[in-house]
């Protein structure tokens, strides 16, 4: 699926619309899981962690065409793969980035 769908919604329907609305979440969700890696370990980092999701997020059994995908288990598979390569101890600032970053910006 490519943005090309998201841009011919009036001409294909319902469930391209679905397909397409799906897509931009994804991709939501993975721009946010690359600005936070980019912020915490730099670009290099956070485009490796990006395949990384990707790849999760193809490997991922979705019971049904009907239910909604979850991108946090691809976040979170993406982010364990991380932390294994990392294998170093993360600093109390890059600890309480990561904890305000997952709450949303809230703390």
């Amino acid at each position: 699926m490519t943005m090309q769908c998201c841009l011919n919604i009036a001409e294909t329907g319902n469930q391209s619309q679905a397909k397409c609305n799906l897509f931009i979440s994804a991709m939501k969700e993975l721009a946010a899981f690359f600005t936070a890696i980019d912020n915490l370990f730099g670009p290099e980092q956070a485009r490796r962690s990006a395949i990384n999701w990707i790849e999760e997020l193809d490997s991922i059994d979705w019971q049904s065409e009907d239910s909604m995908p979850n991108w946090g288990q691809a976040t979170v598979a993406a982010s364990a793969l991380l932390s294994a390569s990392h294998c170093r101890k993360v600093s109390r600032a890059n600890y309480e980035a990561l904890e305000n970053w997952s709450n949303g910006g809230r703390t």
